[in-house]
C-alpha cells in the first residue's frame, strides 16, 4: 500500500467541534450573564442568545464560529482553522476561562470531531479508492462508517463523497472523524486538558495516519 499522505496536516480541516460534558453544571443558571460579560469587546456585547437551557455566543474570533454553554456541556465550533493546534489552543483557553465561573462538579465525557477533506484529480481517481468498500459491482458508494478504539480513545469515522466548490467541481472525500473519551467517574479540568492533548497527539500520530492512508489507498 502506497502512503497517500505523510502528515495529517496535508488534509484540510474545514470544521472542528469540541465538547466537554459537565457533571452538576446547573450554576449556569446564575452565572450565564457573567460569561457573556467575559466576551465583551470594549463596550460592545457579543452576539448571543440566552435562556434557561443554554447560552450561545457567535463569531467570537475569526476561527470560533460559535460556542454553547449549558448546564450539561461546553461546546465549541471552529471553521477553517489554521491547524489542529490552533483548535486545541482556542478551546483550552475558553474552557479555562469558563470553568471557574460555572464551577461544575466535574466532567463525564470529552469529544473532538473534525471534518477533513481530501481532494482527487478526478472522479475516476476517487472511485479507485471507494471500490474496495463495495462487495458487488451493482452497488454504489453512498456513505460508510467505521469505528476503532485505542486503550483510551474511541473513534468513529464516516466517509462521504463530496465536491469542493470552485470554478470547476473538484472530487473529494469528506472524512468526518469523531474521537471521544467517556469516564466511569467524574474527572477534573486537569484531566480534561491532559486528555485533550492526548487526542491531539493521536491525531498527529503514525497510528491515525495509517488509518487515513488505509482509507485513501487503492488496494
Amino acid at each position: 500500500m502506497t502512503q497517500t499522505i505523510k502528515r495529517i496536516k496535508q488534509l484540510k480541516v474545514i470544521e472542528s467541534f469540541i465538547q466537554a460534558d459537565f457533571v452538576k453544571g446547573f450554576k449556569y443558571v446564575d452565572k450565564a450573564g457573567e460569561i457573556v460579560n467575559m466576551f465583551y469587546e470594549g463596550n460592545t456585547p457579543p452576539v448571543f442568545e440566552m435562556n434557561l437551557n443554554g447560552l450561545t455566543i457567535q463569531n467570537i474570533d475569526k476561527q470560533t464560529r460559535e460556542i454553547k454553554i449549558s448546564p450539561f456541556s461546553f461546546w465549541a465550533h471552529f471553521t477553517e482553522p489554521g491547524s489542529l493546534y490552533d483548535i486545541f489552543s482556542l478551546f483550552e483557553k475558553k474552557l479555562e476561562a469558563i470553568v471557574p465561573i460555572l464551577s461544575p462538579a466535574g466532567f463525564r465525557r470529552l469529544g473532538w470531531r473534525n471534518y477533513f477533506v481530501h481532494e482527487f484529480s478526478s472522479e475516476k481517481e476517487r472511485e479507485k479508492v471507494l471500490i474496495k468498500f463495495l462487495p458487488n459491482k451493482l452497488l454504489e458508494f453512498n456513505e460508510i462508517s467505521l469505528t476503532s478504539k485505542t486503550e483510551k480513545i474511541s473513534s468513529q469515522i464516516s466517509i462521504k463523497k463530496v465536491f469542493k466548490k470552485s470554478p470547476s467541481k473538484t472530487a473529494a472525500l469528506l472524512l468526518d472523524v469523531d474521537h471521544f473519551i467517556s469516564y466511569e467517574d467524574s474527572v477534573d479540568l486537569r484531566r480534561i486538558e491532559a486528555d485533550l492533548r492526548e487526542i491531539k497527539s493521536y491525531l498527529d500520530s503514525q497510528d491515525f495516519l495509517g488509518v487515513v492512508n488505509c482509507i485513501l489507498s487503492t488496494r
